[in-house]
């Protein structure tokens, strides 16, 4: 991240490129006692970013159960709700099958079609994107739903913790 007097627009219009950027993520789901994390591969617009499953798979039975997930890329970490849209290549997720072609060409239609493919969107919430500047350790905090940035000072953080 740039130094200087960050804004939270910056800051997201950053997480945006970085995400358009990438073809692949973590993503953590959980249901009772159980967590799982997988890398997905992913398309966004904006912050939002989308992936396809198959449906009845351990991920989309988790997101049924607690639609709280978190992903993380690199230095990113992104806490989110998500949502099962449907069938990837039904009528009303032609936009999302159109996210996908943008980012990886025809080659994702034979995903798109696969008759139980479902289609699925996470909405942020909180993202962090930490860094350093020279000695100090960063995490800039967006509150998604505030449109708010908060800069926490990791070093000091630990030393008075």
């Amino acid at each position: 991240m740039a130094s200087g007097d960050p804004t939270y627009d910056a800051r997201l219009a950053e997480v945006e490129s970085f995400l358009a950027s990438k073809h692949a993520i973590v993503l953590a789901t959980c249901e009772g006692d159980r967590v799982t994390a997988r890398t997905v591969t992913f398309a966004s617009r904006g912050t939002d970013v989308y992936f396809l499953s198959l449906a009845g798979n351990t991920k989309c039975r988790q997101i049924e159960a607690n639609p709280n997930v978190a992903l993380c890329r690199d230095h990113v970490q992104i806490e989110g709700t998500a949502e099962i849209l449907g069938h990837a290549g039904d009528e009303e997720n032609a936009d999302v099958a159109a996210v996908f072609r943008a980012k990886y060409g025809d080659g994702y239609e034979r995903h798109i079609n696969h008759p139980a493919m479902v289609a699925i969107r996470v909405r942020p919430s909180r993202i962090g994107f930490f860094y350093t500047e020279g000695e100090r350790f960063l995490v800039d905090r967006l509150d998604v739903a505030g449109q708010t940035l908060t800069i926490e000072r990791l070093d000091e953080t630990a030393a008075s913790g």
